[in-house]
């Protein structure tokens, strides 16, 4: 069975034909990957027969800026830190069959690990990053905040990682934010990215993030 990604030729083109550049078509290459990507990212709608293009809210810019941001940390944080994205473990206590079986995995987007320092972050990316409820207060997603505590207090096992901080990074879209408070020993941050700035304004906003605060 073909994945979602493996949409059927489009016009009778493989997607294969794209990448066979050489001396007498080398000036279109930039035209030629802006075909490839239509191409590869032209895909089945999920109703019906008709094709939709890829939806990149819903299935590529998520993945996309927990990546750059991952990256990021890799390339600019300085010698003694580690940066990495661990599946946490669980501390169950003889968990069952359908306990081993059923219990969802803890897939961290990003950990920093520095001296005397230790960062969980979670990337979050939508449309509105802020809940709308009754008479327009805006709410952060519980679920996010839920999910974050969660990560924070099944690490605190492991040595280094007690009073871990949790940082909630989500890109700008109506406005700045930087909600902050401390539970249960653990520094938590909700923030807001934005990708619209220069370059160097993003570098700074994001080494703040790491730099901010007292060491644990």
């Amino acid at each position: 069975m073909k994945g979602v990604g493996a949409a059927e030729p489009v016009g009778g083109v493989q997607a294969e034909q794209f990448g066979q550049l050489h001396r007498n078509n080398r000036i279109y290459a930039f035209l030629l990957h802006i075909c490839e990507f239509v191409h590869e990212h032209w895909l089945p709608a999920e109703h019906g027969s008709a094709r939709r293009f890829r939806d990149f809210v819903r299935d590529g810019l998520p993945g996309l800026f927990e990546n750059f941001v991952l990256n990021f940390y890799r390339h600019e944080l300085p010698a003694g830190w580690h940066v990495s994205a661990p599946v946490l473990q669980w501390q169950l206590v003889t968990p069952n069959a359908d306990a081993l079986a059923l219990v969802p995995r803890m897939e961290t987007d990003v950990c920093l690990r520095g001296p005397d320092r230790a960062v969980i972050l979670d990337t979050k990316f939508y449309a509105q990053a802020l809940k709308v409820g009754a008479y327009g207060t805006e709410r952060l997603p519980s679920a996010n905040l839920y999910q974050l505590f969660t990560y924070l207090r099944q690490q605190s096992c492991e040595p280094g990682w007690e009073q871990a901080e949790g940082v909630l990074l989500y890109p700008r879209t109506t406005r700045d934010f930087a909600a902050e408070f401390t539970t249960h020993g653990h520094r938590i941050r909700a923030l807001s990215l934005d990708l619209a700035q220069t370059w160097q304004n993003i570098h700074v906003a994001l080494m703040k993030i790491v730099a901010a605060g007292p060491a644990i």
